[in-house]
């Protein structure tokens, strides 16, 4: 449950986050059965928080939501305690088939300062592409 903010217009403000757009789809390419890591900053999304009582603070959580071919992991979570989360790397493992799709959610919870907090989130997709 959000707290309520009165203004000094009488207003309210509740807490609130919003996440722009969703990273575009990652291409990881490589030979078979040879490890492909994303670099930090491909993977680039940032959370907006309005609202509540300042200041605010960010936690960012990634959750597999699908990995066909099982080639799929994270590599580093990097720093997770930003508005702006963009050090986030993911490893492929390249299958000799092509193209597996995979999908990471990510996830954004904003806590403020009398400890409310509000969450969004955005999926990605992954494809391992052989070479």
């Amino acid at each position: 449950m959000a707290t309520i903010v009165i203004n000094f217009f009488g207003g309210s403000s509740p807490l609130e986050i919003s996440i722009a757009e969703p990273p575009p789809p990652l291409e990881l390419a490589g030979t078979a059965s040879s490890n492909v890591d994303s670099n930090s900053g491909q993977i680039d999304v940032t959370a907006v928080a309005s609202g509540g009582t300042a200041p605010h603070s960010y936690a960012w959580t990634v959750t597999e939501v699908s990995d066909s071919a099982s080639c799929l992991s994270v590599l580093s979570a990097g720093t997770q305690n930003a508005a702006r989360y963009s050090t986030l790397t993911i490893r492929s493992v390249t299958p000799s088939s092509p193209q597996p799709d995979g999908q990471y959610r990510l996830t954004c919870t904003v806590t403020d300062g009398v400890g409310d907090t509000e969450a969004a989130s955005v999926t990605f997709d992954i494809i391992s592409v052989p070479i």
